[in-house]
């Protein structure tokens, strides 16, 4: 599955992603994903490491047609310290597909899958 990368370094970060999450509501037409792995042993170690404080609020907007996508935003709030300064790995399903925007500390931040 592949991660969206932030490009630098943020320590008390506050991060909002807009997502377009595609859910399957009426089956029809949809296939679903093979099941795979979560994240790596070494990246949840890092994780468990650098992260702290994590807290998660989302804003989803769920439309009458059961054809139309989801769409919503999360936001992220967590304390991160990392002396190597290596980037933060944030996990989302077809992340190139559904995320639309990252911002971090309230300024617009590069990402990558």
């Amino acid at each position: 599955m592949p991660h969206p990368f932030l490009s630098r370094s943020f320590r008390g970060a506050t991060l909002v992603a807009a997502l377009v999450v595609q859910v399957g509501c009426g089956g029809e037409g949809v296939t679903p994903s093979a099941l795979q792995v979560g994240v790596s042993w070494e990246l949840a170690q890092l994780r468990a490491a650098t992260l702290s404080d994590i807290e998660y609020a989302y804003r989803l907007t769920v439309p009458r047609a059961r054809d139309t996508p989801i769409t919503g935003a999360l936001v992220a709030e967590f304390g991160w310290s990392d002396d190597r300064g290596r980037d933060l790995v944030l996990d989302f399903k077809d992340a190139a597909e559904r995320v639309r925007m990252v911002s971090a500390n309230g300024a617009d931040v590069v990402w990558r899958v």
